[in-house]
């Protein structure tokens, strides 16, 4: 899973293949850019870069300013049984 350096730049999030279903998370994404919630957590079914089939926890959060405003997503993963930060 993940973006080579030179395969993103310039690519709208959604428009990523990186073997995350990102478009999955697009509701997660909006609930937190909304500031309709603080952390989102769910499983997806996700593909590494050797094609191995992989279940990911993903912990959708929001990037706020030092005055509470929402700005910015930060979006975590990490295998279903590994652990996670942020929350």
């Amino acid at each position: 899973m993940g973006a080579a350096r030179r395969g993103g730049g310039g690519s709208a999030l959604l428009d990523l293949d990186i073997g995350l279903p990102v478009e999955q998370l697009k509701d997660s994404i909006r609930k937190v850019l909304s500031d309709d919630a603080e952390m989102l957590e769910e499983h997806v079914e996700a593909v590494t870069r050797r094609g191995k089939n992989v279940e990911c926890r993903v912990r959708t959060l929001p990037l706020c300013t030092s005055d509470g405003e929402v700005y910015g997503a930060i979006i975590l993963m990490a295998l279903a049984d590994e652990a996670l930060v942020g929350g």
